[in-house]
């Protein structure tokens, strides 16, 4: 089966998603908004934005105002070779990020569904949530429309039903190849890895070292925090920098380290030094 990835960019977390679908026979392409090198041997192509998203996008940006900019980004089409590429392609299965927070991603479903092919909703919503009415009747009929399924790797909290009974929880894994287990790991040290990108608020990354900081007194620990950082993103400027003040201030340089931009090759390397993974 010939299987297409739209979504802004490609994302470390699915690889083994892709690798996997490969390794099964399967033909895999990830088209994407931003630019970028392909990943793992999967195939990558950038989508070309129209005449009209160009000019309307360099005039957003110049605003400050960064909700008008963010709601400019979601009204942004592709050129329309973009739909004769994918006629050219002709998958079996269309799986697109976020179809209600970028409007290709709903045109490319919709043009999949006219040309007879599967739809996936790919997003990292909880599973388990509530939600509101209007929200409940923007998903089903998302779904309706497109006769789509739905997959998140997020479970959520099952003290809630699924949002919608053609949505399902699909895990995003990683291969360690031969990783570490608690019998080979005798010594009294454990050895902490995070990963996550560096200064976005909602990783939590000064949490943790909150936490570990409250516990050093009674675990000997090493922490490496590893994530993809840009100095073109001042507020993940700032955060990083407070993060770094404060392993400072409360003498926590022995004890963290911090890493950027690590190649996704090289990441099995650094799984595999660590005991622990810590997502918070």
């Amino acid at each position: 089966m010939k299987f297409l990835f739209v979504a802004s960019g490609i994302h470390n977390n699915q690889i083994s998603w892709l690798k996997t679908l490969k390794e099964k026979g399967h033909k895999v392409e990830y088209w994407t908004w931003k630019k970028g090198e392909s990943k793992a041997g999967i195939k990558r192509r950038s989508i070309e934005s129209s005449s009209f998203s160009q000019i309307s996008s360099s005039f957003f940006k110049k605003l400050k105002n960064r909700r008008i900019r963010r709601v400019a980004n979601v009204f942004t089409f592709p050129k329309r070779s973009f739909y004769r590429e994918m006629r050219e392609f002709n998958p079996d299965v269309v799986v697109a990020r976020d179809p209600y927070a970028k409007l290709f991603s709903f045109l490319t479903l919709f043009y999949a569904r006219t040309q007879g092919k599967k739809t996936i909703i790919y997003t990292q919503s909880p599973l388990h949530r509530k939600v509101g009415l209007f929200k409940k009747i923007f998903i089903s009929l998302s779904i309706k429309i497109l006769k789509a399924k739905w997959i998140t790797p997020v479970m959520g909290d099952k003290k809630y039903p699924k949002f919608h009974h053609n949505a399902f929880f699909v895990p995003l894994s990683i291969d360690l190849h031969g990783r570490k287990t608690a019998e080979n790991n005798k010594k009294k040290e454990i050895n902490i890895i995070s990963v996550g990108v560096l200064g976005k608020k909602r990783k939590n990354n000064l949490l943790l070292i909150k936490a570990l900081n409250v516990l050093r007194e009674e675990l000997d620990f090493h922490l490496t925090l590893v994530g993809s950082f840009s100095h073109k993103k001042q507020e993940r400027v700032r955060e990083l920098q407070g993060i770094k003040e404060f392993i400072k201030n409360e003498k926590l340089e022995d004890k963290i380290i911090i890493k950027t931009n690590i190649p996704y090759e090289e990441m099995f390397k650094e799984y595999k030094k660590n005991d622990l993974f810590v997502l918070p």
